[in-house]
Order: structure tokens, then C-alpha cells, then sequence
């Protein structure tokens, strides 16, 4: 059917305008003097129009017995509405044209708002004038220029002066210009005109661009004093601070606290901003751009496409709490409705549906929000013509559907339907692809994926989902995602999901041999992203009890997880649980102190504890004292005290003298090893090398025994027995020659022994 609209114009009814005051209507303004009012057509009030001379068309003249003449009739005797005049007369209240266009007098005028015509904005840059009593019961004027010609009384004055400042503006918590920079040793000692606002590891930064004196510094607070600040000379890197530098805290190495500013700039290069930075631990802005206001060119960020980058200008922040009509480019709106029934929040967005966070996927345009951009497909559509012109009817090009691929507005839902066909989307455009592990042979391994989407079938057909054209080259053998499955008719929108393997190559292809509409298509390697049907927030308050949690559901309405803040009297806490109710991890704050809990917890910064103990962000530990039980693991090249770690063994030197105890690694022997050569070359162990169990050298080019040697003892050099004996049993001193002391005797072994010349010669 062709659409046929007939625009009719209304008919003039009548272009007598009522004067409505007081609940009176009058047709013409002469009320007062009728003066030949020779007919009184419309006259529908006239309940007792005394001397009406021709009341031909009164319609509630009741009493015109006496209409004999109206000429300069001033008053009406008995007129019915005269109370709501208080007996006075038309122009005792109205006297002078009041039309837009009049000039209007009055003696005093009462109001709470009084304004210019057109258009009223406020501020320095706005329009118009306004004096108005605001909700707070004081009273405003907003002009653009104030003449008092005598005297002005003013209780409260408040001046605001507009600045402007080329360049960029650093809001921070600290600021100075220096006054005097003394040295001192290796460090600097800086102290400021005003009040020194710096403290320790502050990261303070000074850039001068002003004709030949070119110079920047960003350094490291090492110490504060009551005057200044002291700053090591290396954090200058060779530029040296001067009188007059303006100096701005941006950043602290230590406190979070004094890590955040905000950058507002205005420069040539064509990128006005206001910067809201934090996380400063360094000399790097890096990672801490928390919000930017203005132009967001120049920002990347991985989160987003890589044809999506920010840029124009814009907002980009970590979070953005807004209110109020937002207007999309289209020209709709997207309308926030928050409702509290039975203690849960619920949020309704009226034309945006978000039942699945779709940046979760690896698909391009998974709502089909941009119609079919980024998808494939094919549409046997056929289009009327007369000639080599459309048919148009109904405001569109007349047409017969056939099988094939759209986009449609389904059951208040933009979806796309397929009858007989398919959508695919080529690698090329999928929005970004997993990375994949290596197995023990170098062959990278393919991921399972998880695809899920909301679907309604109108006609029964079969499903196919699957990868084509899948480069296996590099890979280790698998079976790519294959899926083929019969689905019926169903009365509303259920959710599908399947799995399979996937190598991150090919082109995404999904058919139907039937009719189908589906939307939000998700294909991801996170099975609760994928598989989520819809999540639920819930705030609950009681007497004794505070929560808030969010959860995501199956769509068997089975949990998948939960994380959530809950406050007691005796605890508050965050909390993370899995499907199966198992708690995962717990961080809460009580009575009795703080517990965290959790698999895995990861701290980053540095970490303190009443200072006595410090987990630095290279993960080194120091502290005052330490009682550990059970095993401390120090790789060759750490250290113990003053000990280093060499081969497995606990090594120590000055240069003079060496110490190591342990298991030397490199021989695969336990060892006591102990050298001072300022002691004769002295060297002694307990089996540091060969098969010794306990050596001894004096020699400064020592000498150890072979690895087949084994011994109790091996001593390179003399060994000197002062005032006492060798003693051996059930053995015997074997040697090249024995030289016994010179002028020695004595008894041993009930034997008398006597030596001369170093020569034994008598035993009896």
C-alpha cells in the first residue's frame, strides 16, 4: 500500500482575542464607554445590561426591559462580575498599551527575576543581564558594565580577575622559586623564597626557556632542612640549579600522596588540555595520565582498536561518572533511568542493550551497531523500476526481500537476520587476535574459544560456525572450530553458545539455512566473558548490614562469579567468590586487624611496615632484623651479611684474607676453606678439593692432593710439633727420610733413642 497524507488547514474560527483577569473575559477593551454600541454581537456576560438600546445578539441579557439608549453608558448598574473589579473600572488597573513592541511605565514593579529579552548565560562570557534571588535567598545582578555615579555601599566585595597565561600551568602540591643554592660536598642545599612546601624523595622539576639560558632538571628530594631542601649533585646530570628558577613538585618516588598534579596547557602546538595526572613514582609521566579534558591527540592506548585511538577533542578518563541527555551523533538521545525496588539498583538504558561487555571480543561490530560494516555477506534483494527509475513507495525504495544478510530493528533490538546465508568477517578486520604459547618443540599451540550469542529462530534450519582459510604452518596439530548444529523455532530470544579450537588465522564465518535474527556476538578465550548471560548488581542495607556485589549469570541463571564490599560493625571488607561459592580472595579491615586474602596477591610500589620493614619495587627486602624458619635461597652472586654466594658456597675476602663455608657446586665437594696470606701464605680446610679431609698449605703456589687420593690429612708444607709427640698406632710413618730434632733424646716406646748431627745413633 502506498501512503497518502492529506494536510488540511484549520478553519478560522474567530480573531477576537479575551482579555482574561479575575476569571472575566472581555471581547473589547472599551468596556467603560459603550457609546453607540448599537449591537452587542458577542456580548455573552451582559446579564443585566441596563439601557442596552439594541442587545439584537445578547446571548444572556436577562434583564433588557430598559435598552432604550447606550450612548455614553459609563457604568453598569448591577453588573453580576463587579466584585472582581472591587468596584473600580477597567483602566483603573489598565491605562496604556502593554503590547512587546510598547513602552511600558510603571510606578513599582514586584518580582523575583528580571531579565533581558533573548537569550540570559551567566559568567564572563556569557549574555544579557539578569538580577534574580537565587535558591539560597540572596539576590543577584549579572551586567556587563556597572555605573554609580555617587556612593556604593558594599558589605562584601569579591573581585575576580581573568588571567591569561601562555603556556602550561602546573597545579600541584608544592611549588617555590629558589632564593640561594649552596654546596655542599656531593649534594646541593636549595632553600626558596617563601615557605620551603618540599619534602623527602619529592620529585622536583625546573624547565627555563628564556633567550640563551636553555635548561631543565628533574631531580630527587634526598634530604629537607628548616630553610630548603638538599638534593644530591648527580640528580642535575651536569645542569646546575640557579637563583630565580621556578621550581614545581611533579611527582614522589615514596608517597602516593604527592604523586598527582594537573597540567593545564595552551600552546602552539595545537592541542589546548587540562591533564589530570597520577602515579608519578618516577621521572617519567608514563602510565599516569589518569583523565585529559580538551585534545586528546597524541594519546595511545592498547585498550582500544588501533583505529580507534583517542583523538579531536574530547574526554578521556579511567572512569566517567556522568548525568544529564546524552546526545549521539545521530541526533538520539540515550536516557539513564536508576530504580531502587526491594533494596536492588537497577539500571535501564532505553536504546543502548549491554547485556555482554562486547569489547570482550575478538569480533569487529559484534552489536551490528554499524550495521553490517566490518561483515560480509550476500543479499538477493530485488528493486522495482519503471524504466531506468525507482519505484518509491512508503518512503522507500519498493522492493522484494530474498534470501540474505540485514541489519533490523527486532522485538526493540538492533540485530541482524539471516535467511538462508551467512555473515563473515574477514581476519583483517577481527579487532585484534590472542597471542598463543610454544610447546617443548618450538610449535606454537591454538587456544579454545568460546562463542556466544543471543539469537531467535523464526523458520528451523542448521547452524555452521566455523574458521576458513586456517594457516596451521607453525602450529602444532589441531582440529580447528568446527560446529554444526540444528536449531528450532523459539517464541523470544535465547542465549547459544559454543567452543572450539582457533589458531588466530582464518576468516569468521556464521550461516543458517534458515530464518534467524541474532545480536551480540561474542567470541573470546574467557569462558565467563563468553558465556555470561547477564549481570546483576544488588545493594543491600540492613540494620546490622551493608553490601554491594556484582555478579554475572548462565543463562540457566547459574552464578559464574561474584565480587562485591561488605560492611559490619566489626568488618569491612572486599570479597571475591567463584561459581561455586568458593572464596577466592578477601581483603577487610576489623576489630582485631587486617586480613587479606588470596592466590595471588600483588603489591606494586614499594611497601613498608613502621618502617622497619620495605619491600622495594625491584622486590629486595630490607629490614632491621629477621628471625626466618625454614630454607633462605640466594643465588651466585647475592649476598649474606658480608658473604657473597659463589659456586654454592658462602665466600669472603678483603683482599688479605678468604673465608668459604658450604657446598662448592663447581666440584661438587662440602668445603671449609680458609686462606690468609698475610700469614705466610697460609692456607687450611676441611676437604675443600681432591680427597683430603682436612689440608693445610704454607706455600704461596699451593699444591693439593689428587681427586683418587683419599686421606685424613694433607699438609703442603712442614708440619712442626712443638713440645709433645706423633703418636701412631697399628701404623707407621712412611717417608723419603726422617730427620729427627738435632741433639734429641729421650725414650719412646720403652726404647731410649739418642740422636746427634740430626742422626739416631743408639737405641736400647
Amino acid at each position: 500500500m502506498i501512503d497518502i497524507k492529506v494536510i488540511k488547514k484549520p478553519k478560522n474560527e474567530g480573531s477576537t482575542s479575551a482579555l482574561r483577569t479575575g476569571g472575566t473575559a472581555y471581547g473589547g477593551m472599551a468596556v467603560k464607554e459603550a457609546a453607540h454600541a448599537a449591537k452587542a454581537d458577542l456580548a455573552e456576560v451582559a446579564k443585566e445590561a441596563v439601557h442596552a438600546t439594541d442587545s439584537d445578539h445578547a446571548v444572556n441579557a436577562d434583564e433588557a426591559k430598559h435598552a432604550l439608549e447606550a450612548d455614553h453608558a459609563k457604568e453598569a448598574d448591577n453588573a453580576a462580575n463587579a466584585d472582581k473589579w472591587d468596584y473600580r473600572e477597567f483602566d483603573d488597573y489598565l491605562n496604556q498599551p502593554v503590547r512587546k513592541t510598547d513602552g511600558v511605565t510603571f510606578d513599582s514593579v514586584t518580582s523575583d527575576s528580571i531579565r533581558s529579552a533573548g537569550q540570559f548565560v551567566d559568567g564572563l562570557l556569557g549574555a544579557g543581564f539578569r538580577l534574580w534571588k537565587g535558591e539560597d535567598g540572596r539576590t543577584y545582578l549579572t551586567v556587563d558594565k556597572l555605573t554609580v555615579r555617587q556612593t556604593m555601599a558594599v558589605m562584601e566585595l569579591l573581585i575576580e580577575k581573568v588571567r591569561s597565561v601562555g603556556g602550561q600551568i602546573c597545579v600541584s602540591a608544592a611549588n617555590g622559586r629558589i632564593k640561594t643554592v649552596e654546596k655542599s660536598g656531593e649534594h646541593y642545599l636549595i632553600t626558596f623564597e617563601q615557605e620551603n612546601m618540599f619534602v623527602q624523595h619529592d620529585l622536583v622539576r625546573c624547565q627555563t626557556f628564556t633567550g640563551k639560558d636553555m635548561r631543565s632538571y628533574w631531580v630527587e628530594v634526598a634530604d629537607v632542612t628548616e630553610a630548603g631542601i638538599v638534593v644530591a649533585k648527580e640528580e642535575f646530570e651536569g645542569v646546575e640549579p640557579k637563583e630565580g628558577d621556578e621550581c614545581v613538585l611533579m611527582g614522589n618516588t615514596a608517597n602516593t600522596d604527592r604523586q598527582n598534579m594537573v597540567l593545564i596547557s595552551a600552546t602552539e602546538d595545537g592541542q589546548p588540555r587540562v591533564d589530570v595526572m597520577d602515579g608519578v613514582s618516577g621521572k617519567t609521566f608514563e602510565g599516569a595520565l589518569r583523565a585529559r579534558f580538551g585534545n586528546l591527540d597524541g594519546i595511545k592506548d592498547d585498550k582500544f582498536p588501533a583505529d580507534r585511538q583517542p583523538k579531536g577533542n574530547g574526554l578521556y578518563a579511567d572512569n566517567a561518572f556522568l548525568k544529564g541527555t546524552f546526545v549521539l551523533e545521530t541526533g538520539e538521545d540515550v536516557k539513564t533511568r536508576f530504580e531502587v525496588t526491594e533494596g536492588k539498583v537497577q539500571s535501564a538504558i532505553d536504546g543502548v542493550r549491554n547485556d555482554i561487555v562486547s569489547d570482550k571480543s575478538y569480533l569487529n561490530n559484534p552489536t551490528f551497531a554499524s550495521g553490517l560494516a566490518k561483515w560480509d555477506s550476500v543479499d538477493e534483494t530485488v528493486f522495482f523500476l519503471v524504466g531506468n527509475k525507482w519505484v518509491w513507495a512508503n518512503g522507500g525504495a519498493l522492493s522484494k526481500k530474498g534470501d540474505g544478510a540485514s541489519v533490523v530493528t527486532d522485538m526493540g533490538r538492533k540485530v541482524v537476520r539471516i535467511r538462508n546465508k551467512y555473515i563473515r568477517q574477514k581476519h583483517e578486520h577481527l579487532r585484534f587476535v590472542p597471542t598463543f604459547p610454544a610447546n617443548s618443540d618450538g610449535k606454537k599451540e591454538a587456544l579454545p574459544v568460546y562463542l556466544s550469542f543471543f539469537y531467535r529462530c523464526a523458520k528451523a534450519g542448521t547452524l555452521k560456525v566455523g574458521f576458513e582459510g586456517v594457516e596451521k604452518v607453525g602450529f602444532a596439530d589441531f582440529a580447528s572450530m568446527e560446529v554444526r548444529e540444528a536449531l528450532g523455532v523459539t517464541d523470544g530470544y535465547v542465549q547459544y553458545t559454543c567452543s572450539g579450537l582457533w589458531n588466530g588465522t582464518g576468516d569468521f564465518k556464521l550461516s543458517f539455512d534458515g530464518d534467524i535474527y541474532l545480536y551480540m556476538l561474542v567470541l573470546s578465550t574467557d569462558k565467563v566473558e563468553a558465556l555470561t548471560y547477564k549481570y546483576k548488581t544488588l545493594f543491600e542495607q540492613s540494620e546490622r548490614l551493608v553490601k554491594i556485589s556484582a555478579a554475572v549469570y548462565d543463562k540457566d541463571e547459574n552464578m559464574l562469579e561474584e565480587t562485591g564490599l561488605v560492611t559490619t560493625s566489626k568488618l569491612t571488607g572486599m570479597y571475591a567468590i567463584d561459581g561455586d561459592g568458593n572464596l577466592k580472595s578477601f581483603v577487610g579491615a576489623g576489630q582485631d586487624g587486617v586480613k587479606i586474602k588470596a592466590s595471588n596477591i600483588q603489591l606494586e610500589g614499594l611497601v613498608t611496615a613502621n618502617k622497619n620493614f620495605m619491600i622495594l619495587e625491584d622486590g629486595s627486602i630490607v629490614t632491621k632484623n629477621a628471625t626466618i624458619y625454614g630454607k633462605v635461597y640466594v643465588d651466585n652472586g647475592g649476598k649474606v651479611g658480608g658473604f657473597e654466594i659463589e659456586n654454592g658456597c658462602l665466600k669472603w675476602g678483603d683482599g688479605q684474607a678468604e673465608i668459604r663455608l658450604g657446598y662448592d657446586t663447581s666440584h661438587g665437594e662440602s668445603c671449609v676453606y680458609i686462606k690468609a696470606n698475610m700469614f705466610s701464605n697460609a692456607i687450611a680446610g676441611l676437604a675443600p678439593m681432591g680427597g683430603s679431609g682436612i689440608y693445610g698449605s704454607c706455600r704461596a703456589t699451593p699444591t693439593f692432593p689428587d681427586l683418587d687420593v683419599k686421606c685424613a690429612g694433607y699438609f703442603d708444607g712442614d708440619v712442626i710439633v712443638n713440645a709433645a709427640n706423633i703418636l701412631v698406632k697399628k701404623g707407621r710413618i712412611q717417608a723419603e727420610r726422617i730427620l729427627p730434632q738435632n741433639g734429641w733424646s729421650g725414650t719412646f716406646k720403652d726404647k731410649t733413642v739418642k740422636v746427634e748431627n740430626g742422626i739416631i745413633t743408639n737405641v736400647s
